[in-house]
Formats: C-alpha cells, sequence, structure tokens
C-alpha cells in the first residue's frame, strides 16, 4: 500500500489480503500496541459516477449502524479517510479465509457438522442484519464469508448492502441490484421494472452458497442472453449428506420465495431439526 494513507507513521503494513473489481483490502499492524487491523481502499476516479458514490455512502452507512450493534461475525467499522487518490474504511481485521478458497484446499466433502455450524452462524448473522438492523446484504457468496480455524464465521463484502424499507422489509426496483448473477435470487434476475423484492433473497444466496461447498457446484447455470438472464436446472446432488440436510437445503433456495423461508424462520427449523 502506498505512503498515501492517513496516519500512515502510525501504522506499518503487514500483507495485502484481498481484492475484487472495485477495491483492496490490507492488513495493517499499529505500531503502539501491535494491534492488527483491516484497511479497505477503494480509487478515487471509481466515484465519478454518482451511482458509484450512493452505494459507497451506502456501504460505510451500513457498516456504522451495524458495528454499533456489535455482531461477533461483521468486522466493525471504526473509522473512514480519504486522500486525493482513495478513501479508506479502517476495520476490525479478522483471520481466515474465505469459503471458495476453504472448499478448495479441503480433501472429499467438508464434514456435515460443518456444514451444519457455518450455517446456523449464517442464518443468526442474517437474521441479525435483517431484523435488528433492516439491511440486506444482496451478495451472499463463499467469497464474501470468511472461516478461521476454529470455523468461526465472518460476513464481509457490504459494497452492495441496502436498507430494507421501514418495517416491511421491500426496496424497490430490481435495477438497484449488481450483484454475481449465479448466486441472486429468481426474484431479482427475473422480476419486472417494478417489481419488489425483500430478505430473502440473502436466504436464497445462502442456500446456493451452502450446495456449492457441500457439491463444489450450483445446482443451476446461470447466463447472459442478449442482456437477458436464463437459468438451467442441474440434477440436484446430495453427495452422502443427510436426506434432511439436503432438504433444509434446498428450502433455503426455493424458486417460489413465498415458500422459502426468512433467515429467522430457517434457524428456527435448523436448531429445532439438527439439535445432535
Amino acid at each position: 500500500m502506498e505512503n498515501n494513507f492517513p496516519l500512515i507513521n502510525e501504522f506499518e503494513l503487514v500483507e495485502k489480503m484481498m481484492a475484487d473489481h472495485s477495491s483492496e483490502t490490507f492488513k495493517y499492524k499499529l505500531k503502539s500496541n501491535n494491534s492488527f487491523y483491516a484497511v479497505k481502499r477503494y480509487p478515487q476516479d471509481s466515484f465519478l459516477s454518482s451511482e458509484r458514490e450512493i452505494d459507497f455512502q451506502r456501504e460505510k452507512s451500513a457498516l456504522f449502524d451495524i458495528s454499533k450493534k456489535n455482531s461477533p461475525n461483521i468486522p466493525k467499522l471504526f473509522n473512514t479517510f480519504e486522500d486525493s487518490s482513495y478513501r479508506y474504511l479502517l476495520m476490525e481485521y479478522y483471520e481466515g479465509q474465505n469459503l471458495e478458497s476453504y472448499l478448495q484446499a479441503t480433501k472429499g466433502n467438508i464434514d456435515e457438522k460443518i456444514i451444519i455450524h457455518i450455517l446456523k452462524e449464517m442464518l443468526e448473522t442474517l437474521s441479525f442484519l435483517h431484523n435488528d438492523c433492516h439491511i440486506m446484504h444482496r451478495n451472499i457468496k463463499p467469497s464474501n464469508i470468511i472461516i478461521d480455524k476454529n470455523n468461526n464465521i465472518k460476513l464481509i463484502g457490504f459494497s452492495l448492502a441496502a436498507y430494507l424499507r421501514n418495517k416491511n422489509k421491500m426496496l424497490v426496483s430490481r435495477n438497484s441490484f449488481k450483484g454475481q448473477i449465479k448466486y441472486t435470487a429468481p426474484e431479482i434476475l427475473f422480476g419486472t421494472q417494478v417489481d419488489t423484492y425483500d430478505a430473502k433473497v440473502d436466504v436464497f444466496s445462502l442456500g446456493y452458497s451452502i450446495y456449492y461447498l457441500m457439491n463444489k457446484e450450483l445446482p443451476t447455470d446461470t447466463k447472459v442472453m442478449n442482456s437477458y438472464f436464463s437459468r438451467e436446472n442441474k440434477p440436484l446432488k446430495t453427495n452422502n449428506y443427510s436426506p434432511g440436510l439436503v432438504k433444509f437445503v434446498e428450502s433455503l433456495f426455493s424458486n417460489d420465495k413465498s415458500k422459502r423461508p426468512s433467515a429467522s424462520e430457517a434457524l428456527k427449523i435448523l436448531e429445532n431439526d439438527f439439535k445432535k
């Protein structure tokens, strides 16, 4: 990281953690007490678009609101800075690897107990987001879920986060979504311009993410053809997981959102049916 980060003399660069199409994240050490922080930076020239500016302000606002409520599964946002080259988010440091890398490093199947543990922590996190913060993540996928050596989970990647509209938990227009289409709920992909959708879109994406962890592929192929989305079903796999778990995961990505549980409903089912 270049020496234009404000307060740079108080921090020591440790390593680059990750990067995506819009940002980079670095691990920094505060020299005064050797504590670690994650610093996410965005190039200033990416904010020439008013839409991108709105997305950033929404991400920053959502993370500050979430941080006030102290979720154990979402890194806290401590402060923001900017200079002529970048905007920075100074955040809680999180140890571990994302679930995409974790899956690639795992020989054979991920143990069913670990799958259920990830499900439980993610459903607790989504219930907190939706019910306590009135926020949708809108970009749930394996690369945005960090797992540490003790199988603890951290949810990252809030660049598409959006506030739910009051307590009816609705958001207008699917045009406001810009996520990775292969994990996206059908009511967003195939809805009309005036359709609304609710927080169950995060549950759908979680269901797809967990299915991917269990089978190393998604249950559908999603493509873009002439500016239209198409989704073709594949034969669903069980990969030697218990029928109850497979059925539960499938319920999370039901194409009919009226039959898809909310995060809090799914959490209750999980706790009741998988007590052991």
